[in-house]
């Protein structure tokens, strides 16, 4: 992802900025939520690094994470058997997020009169209850001035497939009445606005909230010590934003080449010294329960051992480039427990694991 990439951060400030007071009023407005969910991935499944038969790349792919930034379908829409493929490959908590087609997107009406929107709405239907919440980017042109487009869009949307929305030119993040027009348009047709957390574009940082999820776009710089850090200040302002009432989370890594987002976002996914699960860990999915000790004792001797293995974590065979054995064992004890048993493991063992 190179839209707000650095190759120095010295003067960078990333911390995040405080919310805005409109938050507040939108989280209002949505039922109590028992149970949020929380959805974690990267941008791909198939790099070529990763070794392995790229036709099991989706499996695998979905047995550690449970949703993806899906940027296939924003070159070309799928047809009915691809899309019954995609649904069959992933775990049932498994949510894709599909990307507006570019010929939707980059037009300067947005495909309103365009037959691929329809077409499109259609095609994506077809994942059922697989599907998340679908992810339009306009293009860096597109500007407040273009509003009256955006909501003819969205009048046009399929009313039963959520949406999420990335603007990015720099008029839309003003202390502007055009620039708040945008994010009550996107309140009003309750669609998401996403947040890009990225070092050479800190405006599109924005905090606003619009609906009953959020959608977050991490970019990373290549596992520098302040991409942790970060991950550490979002955790705990997600837990927050579900304490008070959001309902779904959808939370993409993105680093250079995209080669080294698997780890990011297992690192979030688990939490440094456990911050996501003790808060949010209720909403992550269980997908090697069965694999994992069940035993405290037996988990941190297993991590113990892991720790003085390779560097490369082999799943079924698949290779996952950069994943760190140590964090490939937390994940296994983040993944099969919760509670004070997560709890426990964690202070035990997360001061064994190098970041």
């Amino acid at each position: 992802m190179e839209f707000g990439k650095l190759h120095a951060l010295d003067g960078v400030d990333f911390k995040l900025p405080p919310d805005p007071p409109e938050n507040e009023v939108v989280l209002e407005s949505y039922p109590p939520c028992a149970q949020p969910r929380i959805f974690i991935g990267a941008t791909g499944y198939n790099m070529k690094p990763w070794v392995g038969k790229e036709r099991d790349f989706v499996r695998h792919y979905g047995l550690q994470f449970n949703t993806i930034e899906h940027n296939t379908t924003h070159y070309r829409i799928p047809d009915e058997a691809t899309v019954a493929r995609w649904r069959e490959e992933v775990p049932d908590d498994f949510r894709y997020c599909p990307k507006v087609p570019q010929t939707l997107s980059h037009a300067r009406d947005l495909g309103v009169h365009s037959p691929e929107l329809p077409l499109f709405c259609a095609s994506i239907a077809g994942l059922g209850d697989r599907l998340g919440c679908c992810f339009l980017q306009v293009s860096p042109h597109f500007s407040p001035q273009n509003l009256p487009v955006l909501e003819r869009f969205l009048d046009k949307w399929g009313p039963d497939i959520p949406l999420a929305v990335e603007v990015r030119n720099e008029a839309f993040f003003q202390p502007t009445a055009a620039a708040q027009r945008y994010f009550s348009l996107l309140a009003s047709a309750g669609a998401t606005a996403v947040i890009t957390d990225v070092a050479g574009r800190r405006d599109v940082c924005h905090m606003h909230l619009t609906s009953g999820a959020t959608m977050i776009r991490f970019v990373g710089n290549g596992l520098h010590p302040t991409d942790f850090e970060r991950i550490d200040d979002w955790a705990h302002r997600l837990a927050d934003w579900c304490a008070k009432g959001l309902r779904d989370v959808y939370f993409f890594t993105h680093e250079p080449d995209n080669l080294l987002a698997p780890e990011l976002a297992l690192e979030h996914r688990v939490g440094p010294a456990g911050e996501v699960d003790r808060h949010l860990g209720a909403c992550l999915v269980h997908r090697q329960q069965e694999a994992v000790a069940r035993d405290a004792a037996l988990v941190a001797e297993r991590a113990s051992q892991r720790l003085a293995e390779r560097q490369r974590a082999v799943l079924d065979g698949v290779v996952l480039v950069d994943v760190q054995v140590a964090r490939y064992v937390y994940l296994e004890v983040a993944a099969g427990m919760f509670g004070e048993l997560v709890e426990h493991v964690v202070k035990k063992t997360y001061s064994r694991i190098e970041l």
